[in-house]
């Protein structure tokens, strides 16, 4: 099974210079939410906000303070099992200008994605930025893998099973 990607942000406390670290994982609940920003309403909004959906809960994440920063692997592999902190819904990510947020996270558009073409040409275009590409990776990870798992699992069906 594919592990699910993390999106890994090394912060610094604004007043004492703490750093951190902070996991998100990356299921397929987890996007961009254009409308918790400015950037539906301010063209040049630097800021994305990271959000499981309406429905999704929590965000699955993990900060790692000074004492579990190194080894900063080790502290990640211990945890990820309970990779859940408590009431956190969302991550504001702040950019220095809006090219940084566009290409993390892309841009709201309106593009319709009903086949794997549109969904492709919509990633081409960047308006769904790296944040949407790890996603499609993963996602398409999991179908192999699926595929791949059930392959191999045919039920035979004899003449005499027919006959009953």
């Amino acid at each position: 099974m594919p592990t699910e990607p993390l999106l890994v942000l090394f912060t610094q406390h604004p007043t004492t210079r703490q750093p951190s670290v902070v996991a998100l994982s990356l299921d397929h609940k987890t996007a961009a939410n254009y409308h918790a920003c400015r950037c539906t309403s301010l063209p040049h909004c630097p800021i994305t906000a990271v959000e499981r959906g309406t429905s999704g809960g929590p965000l699955r994440a993990m900060r790692l303070g000074p004492p579990d920063l190194l080894p900063l692997s080790e502290a990640l592999r211990a945890r990820r099992g309970a990779l859940a902190r408590r009431g956190m819904i969302r991550v504001s990510v702040c950019f220095a200008g809006v090219e940084g947020r566009m290409e993390f996270a892309g841009l709201p558009c309106g593009c319709v994605v009903r086949t794997e073409g549109e969904l492709m040409e919509c990633l081409r275009r960047g308006h769904k930025g790296r944040l949407g590409l790890v996603k499609e990776m993963y996602r398409r990870g999991m179908v192999l893998w699926n595929q791949n798992r059930f392959e191999n699992l045919v039920d035979v069906v004899g003449a005499a099973d027919l006959r009953r």
